[in-house]
């Protein structure tokens, strides 16, 4: 069976044992399909777990309580016994990043003993160098030149209306989020400069300017400083750290933890292993101690084909660029630049385990192939995840898996889940547009949010705003007080019914009520067999 969007064959699987009827809409063909298990009742599942260097937001809750209600679905109503397993990245060029600029920020705050010229000409050297970095082409374009004084960025400043010029803000979807930080960043400046005049000079005006710069000063001090963090216990602490944080946030949502947890950090040796297997198949090759999967030689070659999830994302840059992480550009060592990373060479400032090619440490995409095949064997039922992951993380899963195994159909049903947007963009910690599950959650009940989502199509598009989350609470009223003046009638008909004074009870109106609810069950049953319909 084939789908609509130019993608290569999809098998449908095949069983000699019953099937519920249920039918999925499966990334591969983009429609919805027969959903057949491998090995009867059994149901093999993988889902993406999270990368552990910040706080879930609510959009992560969208992907994840999602899974969860259609794991209940199958689980509870429809009864397959399912085996889930989720991975937790806890190495990946995020965490690094982060976990490094973290202690190098913390290090240099507790320095921050006193405020002093040089603590302000860090500062101010940090923020030229991040305007400069991150509105490169707008600067010159603006004001002729390169920030290299208070004077450049408040012309920059006028040039583009302190952010709100509309050309500026379309010029790149971070563009408003770094600016906020800059402008931040230079008003701290500018009251740490009038404190120093008026002869302040204690740890407290020092920290203040620190946590007004921290934006800029965190990838000015990396950048300095990134070769003397050597301690990999700094990026195992961030990792454990929110990795813990994550899953407080799962159990407040009550979503179900997974059957097995794995963590890419327990994997290394295994991870190896594969990518060794697809250099032994034909498939990837070693550059400067690191390997890469060799997109020409898999593509269209015995069988494969490559991006067949998202065939029209096939060679965009853009997305290939940002799956391999922001501390991978290593100048002409791939073929192509379709070709992407299996095992990173480690530089210095990061950390390092050991491999044939170099000390190292896995691609992001790798992890995963590896870690669901090494438990669940090599082929899985369902995988799930984000939309946002379709390209290039699960297409090179894919492709990556394909060509360990030699097989043509890694995984049966890829079950995407939808964006959730805010104020019309995705939202993103990169875009730091985001709520927080616990900030959601202050505001909102569980129920509330799960009820949300319930009101959407799994895989289709939601919007998280007042608007929708006012509907949500009135469905959730709505339904638990149908739960309260049930249960009151059935106390009240209990404490009534003292025995049989042989009149009848079931009359017209209860036939009716009966015929009405299987009526009802009926729907309900035809709605989650349809793709898990809520």
């Amino acid at each position: 069976m084939s789908s609509s969007n130019s993608s290569p064959p999809w098998e449908q699987p095949e069983s000699a044992h019953p099937q519920t009827g249920l039918t999925v809409f499966n990334t591969f063909t983009k429609s919805k399909v027969p959903f057949v298990p491998r090995k009867g009742n059994r149901v093999s599942w993988y889902g993406c777990g999270p990368t552990v260097y910040d706080a879930a937001h609510i959009g992560h809750a969208r992907n994840y309580v999602a899974s969860d209600i259609i794991r209940r679905i199958m689980e509870d109503y429809l009864g397959y016994d399912l085996n889930v397993v989720m991975n937790i990245t806890d190495i990946d060029d995020k965490i690094i990043l982060r976990a490094r600029q973290n202690h190098l920020l913390g290090q240099y705050r507790a320095q921050a003993t006193a405020l002093t010229e040089q603590t302000i000409e860090d500062a101010s050297s940090a923020l030229y160098e991040f305007a400069n970095a991150s509105f490169k082409g707008l600067i010159e374009g603006r004001i002729g030149r390169a920030i290299g004084s208070d004077d450049d960025w408040k012309a920059f400043a006028l040039a583009v209306d302190d952010g709100n010029d509309s050309e500026f803000v379309a010029s790149d979807p971070k563009a408003s989020m770094n600016y906020t930080a800059a402008r931040n960043a230079f008003q701290a400046l500018v009251v740490a400069r009038q404190t120093l005049v008026a002869g302040k000079m204690s740890r407290a005006e020092a920290v203040a300017l620190v946590d007004g710069c921290e934006d800029v000063l965190a990838p000015w001090l990396d950048r300095k400083h990134r070769a003397d963090v050597t301690d990999q216990r700094i990026f195992r602490d961030l990792a454990a750290y929110w990795e813990n944080d994550f899953f407080e946030d799962m159990d407040a949502l009550n979503v179900r933890r997974p059957h097995l947890l794995t963590r890419v950090s327990e994997f290394v040796p295994d991870i190896v292993r594969f990518v060794q297997r697809i250099i032994d198949n034909g498939y990837a090759y070693e550059a400067n101690g690191s390997v890469y999967f060799d997109v020409a030689a898999f593509d269209g070659k015995n069988g494969h084909f490559y991006a067949k999830l998202e065939p029209s994302s096939k060679g965009n840059v853009a997305l290939l660029a940002d799956g391999e992480g922001s501390l991978s550009k290593r100048g002409n060592e791939k073929r192509s630049e379709s070709d992407f990373a299996l095992w990173k060479r480690s530089k210095p400032g990061e950390p390092t385990w050991p491999s044939p090619w170099s000390a190292g440490r896995p691609g992001w995409h790798i992890e995963c192939s590896a870690m669901a095949s090494e438990v669940l064997g090599e082929q899985i039922d369902i995988h799930t995840g984000g939309i946002d992951l379709a390209f290039p993380h699960h297409t090179n899963e894919l492709a990556q898996s394909e060509a360990c195994f030699g097989c043509q159909q890694w995984v049966n049903y890829f079950l995407h889940a939808g964006h959730l947007n805010v104020k019309g963009q995705k939202m993103s910690k990169s875009l730091k547009n985001f709520v927080t599950i616990k900030e959601a959650l202050a505001k909102y009940t569980a129920r509330q949010i799960r009820t949300l989502f319930l009101l959407s199509q799994w895989n289709a598009t939601l919007y998280f705003d007042p608007k929708s989350m006012e509907e949500a609470i009135a469905v959730e009223r709505s339904l638990s007080n149908f739960f309260t003046n049930v249960t009151a009638l059935l106390r009240d008909s209990r404490l009534h019914q003292q025995g049989s004074d042989a009149q009848r009870r079931i009359l017209a109106p209860e036939l009716e009520l009966l015929e009405a609810l299987e009526d009802t069950k009926e729907l309900v049953h035809r709605a989650l067999l349809d793709s898990f319909d809520t």
